[in-house]
Order: C-alpha cells, then structure tokens, then sequence
C-alpha cells in the first residue's frame, strides 16, 4: 500500500507532497516534512560512511517494522521519497517513471512553475497524472 509522496530540492525546501490510502497528517508548521527529509539525509550520510565501497546511484530504500522510505535522488538534486507499506517490493522503476515521466513533463518543463523559489509546486496537470498513475499501481 502506498501511503506518501514527499519531492524535495537540493536545499531539503519541500516542493511537493502527497498522501495517499486514508493517511492524512494536518501539519501546517511543516514539522512533519522536515523531520522526514532530515531522516533521510542523516541515514544516507551513515550509510555511505558504513559502506565499504561508493555505491551512489541515487536510489536507497529504508525498511522498518511498519514501513519502507524508498528514495530516489537526481542528478539535478531533486529527491523523491514514497513511504509504502513493507510488502510493496521494489519501486525504483516508479520513482524513476514519476520524476522523468511526469515531474519533468508537468512542472520543469512548465513555464509557469518558478522551481528557484523553493515554494510548493501547485501543477494540477502534475497531481491528476500522479494520481492516475499511482491509482494503477497494483501495490495502491
């Protein structure tokens, strides 16, 4: 199952978020997007210290108890995160397929989207076709 979408920039600024499968959070300080990029920076960061050889391909899925973070990282800096259940299995084709496929399509590309400003990106063209595309899925 498939519960959140968080997309943050380079900067850790939330550009996007998403939630999914009766799981809604009123979070209006933001507390809750942050301590989740910084959950993800601060286990990458021991992971590639850990590590015995450099393995950075931008892809890097966290398993707990109750759920799986699976993220995905660009070349540009842009950082997809999906907070699944743990019996989803392996989204890496997913995350690639929402940033290149509908993220760069909808919202880069879209002369109406200023990304510098690091405020939430407001595309409904974006929104229909995730859901669309996150509605097929059979782990939704």
């Amino acid at each position: 199952m498939l519960y959140s979408l968080h997309i943050y920039n380079r900067r850790g600024q939330c550009l996007f978020d998403k939630e999914w499968n009766g799981l809604k959070r009123p979070d209006e300080s933001g507390e809750h997007k942050r301590l989740v990029f910084g959950t993800l920076f601060s286990l990458k960061e021991m992971i590639n210290k850990l590590a015995p050889r450099a393995c950075d391909d931008g892809v890097l899925a966290i398993k707990s108890g109750a759920y799986t973070l699976n993220s995905y990282e660009t070349l540009s800096g842009y950082r997809f995160l999906l907070t699944t259940d743990n019996a989803a299995g392996d989204l890496r084709q997913n995350l690639h397929h929402i940033y290149a496929q509908l993220w760069v399509e909808c919202v880069v590309k879209s002369p109406m989207q200023d990304l510098s400003t690091g405020k939430r990106v407001g595309s409904p063209l974006f929104e229909q076709r995730l859901d669309a595309y996150v509605e097929q899925l059979s782990c939704f």
